[in-house]
């Protein structure tokens, strides 16, 4: 996947960190966005990184411009997923999130399917199983049938994930 820049939203967190980790083992330029400046991919020491803001929706906006796609780790998804979207339309650029909250998952697709396909882009929510986002991505951002499993394979369900499935 020469030449790609991704966008990750919340890559100092849980899920964000090995999302990351995945697209360098990949090849792909990552743009790694947290909440605070700081961010520490795994085995490595502390990086600077850009400060996400989800009350901001043009700075969003500004900041995926240049990405070729963007995955939303940020959560709760219920407050950045939309705003989040609305950036990745006006930046045309896909979007690809890893919810696990279904409300969210449903608003996106009644709020947002036309406007992404009024821009020509794709809005994948709730990839958060390691099967869905290894057949998204291998498919999709690194053109390839076969799947392997990739170091996402010890990825597991965060805390707040689990507190929101039993909600």
């Amino acid at each position: 996947m020469d030449g790609k820049t991704i966008a990750v939203l919340g890559a100092g967190g849980h899920t964000g960190r090995f999302v990351v980790a995945e697209l360098e083992r990949r090849g792909v330029t990552v743009r790694p966005f947290t909440r605070s400046s700081h961010f520490t991919p795994i085995g490595r020491e502390e990086t600077p990184c850009a400060v996400l803001d989800f009350s901001q929706p043009d700075d969003l906006a500004r900041a995926l411009a240049g990405a070729d796609a963007v995955i939303n780790c940020a959560g709760p998804f219920l407050d950045t997923a939309e705003p989040a979207v609305e950036a990745a339309i006006r930046a045309g650029i896909p979007y690809l999130d890893l919810a696990a909250e279904q409300v969210t998952a449903q608003r996106l697709f009644e709020r947002y399917d036309a406007p992404a396909r009024a821009a020509g882009i794709t809005i994948l929510p709730a990839m958060p199983s390691s099967a869905g986002w290894r057949t998204f991505s291998h498919h999709h951002w690194f053109g390839r049938r076969r799947l392997s499993n990739g170091s996402t394979s010890r990825w597991g369900w965060t805390a707040g994930t689990r507190h929101r499935a039993r909600a």
